[in-house]
């Protein structure tokens, strides 16, 4: 029975070529990494030829008994292996009436003798049920790898092993300005390194001059200065400080996600605040930076719990809009903040 891994203990087997299981179960809110591993997996088994033959995703919701047999029982075409990614499957480890009975009992039998041609990976957000059916077999015949949010030190290893395999070292002090900028969300980290690698690419060492010349307002200080700003109900400022980011380039679909994911840490705070959890623990918890933490709870001083929710509402909202509407984006988040600063 194999013990759960994390990512960086996944990374490394698989590149050691020490993974010999073809049932995988990767669960957790880090979303970054888990399609990191997927496509470890995918280009650990196929071929860059044979991949539009052999890699197919599906989702469990949607998925019935019969395709999920077909599916699993099929031989690879111009491949010895052929790779199986159901997302959202969550559903098979459900109770009451959200089972999928005849899904699980299917995957069940499968797990008894497992297809060795097919690499067959579940994934889901939520902790599974340790105790079902399921989970004990994936967990007997395969392995189960668990991806949280990244503490500091992890991403501080994560940020100087991708930099690494672009060539680049970095000082202490610029990773840690660079951390305290981006948070631990490694879709913006990865942003940010790409644009330094580009700003400076004859450089070996990356300085925190290079990181202050090269970070993205939005992933910098202009994301604090723009909540602070709509904490304060300033609504001129507010507009102004959006306006200079658009100008400077940002997506405002980018913008918007970085508002609504400030939103929803000072949401968490406030609330383990409110239970008297000490900073460290909140730190810890949240995985925070401790500047991060400190404008947090700076910010979370201008607002209550329902200008908080209202104001995920109106971002909600806006998000909707923005991929149904024929409406100018820069346009619509405007009116979103016009929204939660008034």
């Amino acid at each position: 029975m194999s013990n759960i891994m994390n990512y960086f203990s996944f990374e490394k087997s698989i590149r050691a070529g020490q993974l010999e299981e073809s049932v995988f179960l990767f669960y957790g809110p880090e979303r970054f990494l888990i399609r990191q591993a997927v496509e470890l997996l995918a280009d650990h088994c196929l071929s860059s030829g044979s991949r539009g033959y052999n890699f197919l995703r599906l989702d469990a919701r949607d998925i019935d008994a019969g395709q999920l047999r077909d599916e699993l029982n099929s031989l690879p075409i111009f491949s010895e292996h052929r790779v199986v990614v159901i997302e959202n499957a969550g559903v098979f480890f459900a109770s009451g009436k959200q089972r999928h009975h005849r899904e699980e009992d299917l995957i069940a039998g499968y797990l008894d003798n497992p297809n060795e041609a097919c690499c067959l990976v579940f994934i889901m957000e939520e902790k599974p049920d340790s105790r079902k059916k399921i989970f004990k077999k994936i967990k007997s015949c395969g392995q189960v790898v668990e991806f949280p949010f990244l503490r500091m030190g992890e991403l501080a290893h994560w940020v100087r092993s991708s930099l690494g395999q672009m060539g680049r070292r970095i000082n202490p002090e610029a990773l840690n300005y660079l951390t305290a900028c981006t948070g631990n969300d490694l879709s913006v980290v990865e942003k940010e390194l790409e644009k330094l690698v580009l700003f400076v690419p004859d450089a070996e060492e990356i300085s925190l001059d290079m990181v202050r010349a090269t970070i993205s307002k939005t992933a910098g200080t202009g994301i604090f200065d723009l909540v602070d700003a709509v904490g304060e109900k300033n609504v001129s400022l507010a507009i102004d400080l959006l306006r200079e980011m658009l100008v400077a380039g940002e997506s405002p679909v980018y913008i918007l996600y970085m508002l609504a994911r400030q939103f929803r840490l000072i949401l968490a705070v406030k609330s383990l605040k409110s239970q008297r959890v000490p900073d460290k623990r909140v730190q810890s918890k949240l995985s925070l930076h401790p500047y991060v933490l400190k404008k947090v709870l700076q910010q979370a001083k201008n607002f209550n719990e329902r200008d908080l929710k209202e104001g995920l509402k109106f971002l909600l909202e806006a998000d909707v809009a923005m991929k149904n509407s024929y409406a100018e984006q820069g346009y619509l988040l405007e009116m979103a903040v016009l929204k939660i600063s008034s």
